[in-house]
């Protein structure tokens, strides 16, 4: 495993590129009810009896939230915001995702130290909260279309298992760390 730490960067560098994939990569269905007696036309897949979905991508997701946290912003300023806590909680929530992007990147150009890996890890749990209760939500047989989050969650797992590792190659306190 000595690979890894010597390695450091490249391996940091192909796990920021995979993440730049799923992210990219379908994470979730725009649900549109069309009856059963009606086919979905491409690029709208069968989901349920008289349900068909359009892939989404997270920078879709996240496109589609962020609009909404303009007008949030927009409001709070304002101070129009009576009840829109949730869109805003919302916005928080699926900008989860970038933090482990921010981490990866900072852990790739900058020198090793216990409180960025630490950060990165903490990054990383949080990142993955939110892919996880999508895919959990969308768990059906359509579950392989949603390459993306999937891709997504193994790097995380791959990416917590690496920094460990690497942590303790090098001798890092990690466990006073955490």
């Amino acid at each position: 495993m000595s690979w890894l730490i010597r390695d450091r960067r490249f391996v940091h560098f192909t796990i920021l590129l995979l993440l730049l994939i799923s992210v990219m990569g379908p994470w979730t269905f725009d649900r549109i009810h069309v009856p059963a007696e009606y086919a979905c036309e491409a690029p709208f897949v069968r989901l349920d009896g008289d349900f068909c979905g359009l892939p989404m991508s997270w920078l879709a997701l996240f496109t589609w939230f962020t609009d909404g946290f303009l007008i949030t912003l927009q409001r709070l300023i304002s101070n129009s915001l009576a009840g829109q806590a949730r869109e805003l909680f919302g916005v928080l929530v699926v900008m989860m995702p970038v933090l482990p992007l921010i981490t990866t990147f900072l852990r790739a150009w900058r020198k090793n130290s216990i409180r960025l890996q630490t950060i990165h890890l903490i990054a990383w749990g949080l990142g993955c909260l939110f892919p996880l209760f999508i895919l959990l939500s969308e768990w059906s047989g359509q579950l392989l279309r949603l390459w993306g989050v999937c891709l997504y969650l193994l790097l995380g797992a791959g990416a917590l298992i690496a920094e460990i590792t690497i942590g303790r190659e090098q001798k890092l306190p990690m466990d006073r760390a955490l």
